[in-house]
């Protein structure tokens, strides 16, 4: 009996991260308001844990100047590059229960972008 409950909770923290690594495509601004109103809930729910002040201005100022420089022209090639960067770095600070914290690594001076 035990080692089934270990073993659902191995398949529901595999589901999860399963989750967390497939991104489903926005392609259309229906869809990226969609996602922008899931987040709207989800902030006002309190559902996004230890964001410090100084983190929610800079995520702000961070949207700004992706919409912005959206809107201004191609800027696919910056975006995937933040993308990858931010990505590269989010995978080390996520840990399973009764795991070491892996402190990520995040080295933007030598990142181009």
């Amino acid at each position: 009996m035990k080692n089934n409950k270990l073993q659902e909770a191995k398949h529901h923290i595999a589901k999860l991260i399963s989750e967390q690594e497939t991104s489903e495509e926005t392609k259309t601004m229906g869809d990226l308001a969609n996602k922008f109103l899931d987040i709207s809930k989800r902030l006002r729910a309190n559902e996004y844990k230890g964001l410090q002040p100084s983190e929610i201005n800079v995520i702000d100022d961070l949207m700004n100047v992706l919409l912005q420089g959206s809107m201004e022209g191609n800027f696919t090639t910056i975006l995937n590059r933040i993308q990858d960067l931010l990505s590269k770095n989010i995978k080390g600070t996520s840990t399973l229960p009764g795991a070491e914290p892996i402190e990520p690594e995040l080295d933007i001076e030598d990142e181009t972008i």
